[in-house]
């Protein structure tokens, strides 16, 4: 586990240097630089969470962040235009919690996206971890055998969030080549 939170944690300062590296050249006009800078800095907080969640024993209550950070990894993978840009920021500024996590059309998006199915499968199963983790919590509640089911562990959370992050470099990288260097060395 500490070995998947230090790679979570070596993002941060990668992001940071080459976000100081290109800081005078954004254009402040950009709708895709806009989502780029303001969803890396989202994912980043989001992974933070899960971080901390699962070094409390909290990996189940950890998995709707990840799932928010899944969804804005995706948007960051594939939002390469103005013209797609536009209506995802729009979104973000009239939210509903049914438009954070679309479930129609997550798999098809992120394989769009080039993820692997291995990302793809492991978060759509996140639902179900969630629904079965810490129900036999009190007195009784164990005697009934669905109650009893386990949810996820903590290293399968960190891991999915390393591999997010990793994309999020990785798409940064490929807006501003160069500016994020060992973006390519980060698993996606």
């Amino acid at each position: 586990m500490q070995e998947l939170i230090q790679r979570i944690g070596s993002v941060r300062p990668s992001i940071d240097s080459g976000m100081l590296r290109i800081g005078p050249r954004l254009d402040k006009g950009s709708k895709v630089e806009a989502l780029l800078t303001g969803g890396a800095s989202r994912a980043l907080s989001l992974a933070d969470a899960v971080v901390q969640l699962c070094r409390q024993d909290h990996a189940n209550e950890a998995l709707p962040v990840l799932r928010q950070l899944a969804e804005i990894t995706v948007v960051l993978t594939i939002c390469r235009s103005e013209e797609t840009a536009g209506p995802i920021l729009d979104s973000w500024e009239n939210p509903s919690w049914e438009s954070l996590w679309p479930a129609e059309g997550f798999s098809e998006r992120a394989r769009s996206a080039g993820f692997s199915e291995e990302i793809i499968l492991g978060v759509g199963a996140l639902c179900r971890d969630f629904t079965r983790a810490n129900r036999a919590v009190i007195p009784w509640s164990h005697v009934f055998e669905a109650n009893q089911k386990p949810g996820t562990d903590s290293s399968a959370v960190l891991g999915l969030t390393a591999r997010l992050l990793g994309r999020v470099m990785r798409s940064l990288n490929a807006h501003w080549p160069e500016a994020f260097p060992g973006a390519e060395d980060f698993e996606a």
